[in-house]
């Protein structure tokens, strides 16, 4: 497969990081030693901002949560496409507040429908529960979640809901 790639080398690569093996990172790094110019797309559920840095610091253009809407992943396909690096809005802050070294000043903005999701949540709700209750489609749901996990700074659904009573934002 690599000397395939070599040969008919992409432009982009959407790169699922689940099905990678061993170390994604490690991936990403001799895939772009062999193909220079290649624009990864990382496509995933990881939501660790440290390690999606790394990637971005190694030469991948963008990320993507697998959760995400088909206008946004075609946005990102057109975004690398152009030559530019693609970062999710929700996701913006955040990086930029660890590349710069500034800490959060602790006042989460969450949007009236994260407050209704974060709540949900925190009443114990699974993100199909969620979706129905607010009549929305299960990979919107998830992608709230997602932001709220963004937004607070946290790793997981445990983080979430410890922050979100910790500050009360689901009032």
């Amino acid at each position: 497969m690599k000397r395939a790639l070599e040969k008919k080398a992409p432009d982009i690569l959407i790169l699922d990081l689940e099905l990678v093996s061993n170390d994604p990172l490690k991936f990403c790094t001799q895939l772009l030693a062999r193909i220079p110019k290649l624009k990864i797309l990382l496509f995933t559920t990881i939501t660790d901002i440290r390690l999606l840095r790394k990637f971005y610091q190694i030469g991948a253009y963008g990320y993507l949560p697998r959760t995400s809407r088909s206008t946004q992943f075609i946005k990102a396909v057109e975004t690398l496409a152009e030559g530019q690096i693609y970062i999710p809005d929700f996701f913006r802050t955040q990086l930029a507040e660890i590349s710069l070294g500034i800490k959060s000043n602790g006042s989460c903005q969450l949007t009236t429908r994260e407050k209704e999701v974060l709540k949900l949540i925190i009443d114990e709700h699974t993100t199909k529960e969620i979706a129905e209750k607010l009549y929305i489609s299960s990979s919107t749901a998830e992608t709230h979640r997602l932001n709220i996990i963004h937004k607070l700074g946290v790793r997981n659904t445990a983080g979430v809901v410890r922050e979100g009573v910790m500050k009360r934002l689901y009032i």
